[in-house]
């Protein structure tokens, strides 16, 4: 896939296949690894995340240079929905998942972890060749988040028919943004009724 830069990719000097011989620059894979094993075993309606590392190196530097400047490990988290939101039932018909249905499991993920909302801008003039629709939310000069539904390449490489909708968070972005807010609370008062 050419969203995934090859002069990017982390070879292994000792891999245990061919088929596992560098290290992985995102997520999205081995999470559609999960998607696609579940929907063959006939479960369709699945809302998944994944919270790993991703390797990449920086084409820019030579064999000399320090390896911290060479390699870059960072801590990705993921999601995605496919299939309807429920099973259908005698008073209700399921609905399918779509992309507003992500967007909003997004906010409330940002939300949950204090993340300030009124800091975030739309930016859907990025191209990209993982998605056929997309959005980017930024906060400053970084991106924060970006969901979308998948792009049919990724669709038939992995045999999917229905489809899937993908969230990526920058998550070291996410932690500086949130490290130096504060929360406040306040005691929970009880009130109880004598009878």
């Amino acid at each position: 896939f050419d969203f995934i830069p090859e002069k990017e990719t982390v070879r292994l000097l000792n891999p245990l296949s061919s088929e596992l011989n560098v290290m992985r620059q995102s997520l999205l894979f081995s999470v559609m690894e999960n998607v696609e094993r579940n929907v063959n075993n006939r479960n369709t309606n699945l809302r998944f995340f994944e919270f790993g590392k991703v390797y990449r190196l920086n084409p820019e530097t030579i064999k000399g240079d320090d390896v911290v400047k060479r390699y870059q490990e960072r801590q990705d988290f993921v999601m995605i929905v496919t299939g309807k939101d429920a099973d259908d039932t005698w008073n209700r018909k399921a609905q399918d998942l779509d992309l507003f249905y992500l967007k909003n499991m997004v906010e409330n993920v940002l939300e949950k972890v204090n993340f300030p909302m009124d800091q975030l801008q739309k930016n859907t003039e990025e191209e990209s060749r993982m998605f056929v629709d997309h959005v980017s939310y930024v906060c400053g000069e970084e991106n924060i988040v970006t969901i979308g539904n998948l792009h049919p390449a990724v669709m038939k490489y992995f045999g999917m028919k229905s489809p899937v909708y993908y969230a990526e968070f920058n998550f070291p972005a996410i932690v500086s943004k949130i490290a130096n807010r504060s929360v406040k609370f306040q005691p929970i008062g009880f009130c109880f009724a004598l009878s």
